[in-house]
């Protein structure tokens, strides 16, 4: 296995501050270098110039997608809860330290998952919340 020290780059912070450095040297002799301030990071396929509304509108999105092929198939509801939970609900788990949501806008996602449900027979409209 190779480590892929050409895309690699070094960002130092001290106290919450971006402490500046020419580049790090490593062992066998190659230099990496130092994140320059306008080029950005990637954590995740996420940019740290989060364009949070952009990020969040694509995350629910997909969410809501993968939420509908699940409650569409004509499988058992165990199951389905079971795919919902492995698979539509990792995609909002995936950006959640990184992408800014408010408790207000979890309960929207929310009321629109029970909905969705509730039009697809997975659950029942006078079900227990929470």
């Amino acid at each position: 296995m190779k480590f892929g020290s050409k895309r690699c780059v070094v960002l130092v912070m001290k106290r919450g501050e971006v402490i500046s450095l020419d580049g790090i040297t490593l062992l066998n002799g190659e230099m990496m270098k130092s994140l320059e301030k306008d080029f950005g990071y990637k954590y995740l396929e996420i940019l740290d110039e989060i364009k949070h509304t952009d990020m969040k509108k694509n995350l629910n999105a997909e969410y809501l997608r993968q939420l509908r092929k699940f409650l569409r198939s004509k499988v058992r509801v165990a199951k389905i809860i079971l795919a919902i939970n492995s698979h539509a609900v990792s995609v909002i788990r995936y950006g959640a330290g990184i992408v800014d949501r408010t408790r207000e806008e979890l309960d929207v996602l929310d009321r629109k998952t029970r909905k969705l449900m509730t039009m697809h027979g997975a659950h029942h409209p006078r079900g227990r919340y929470r």
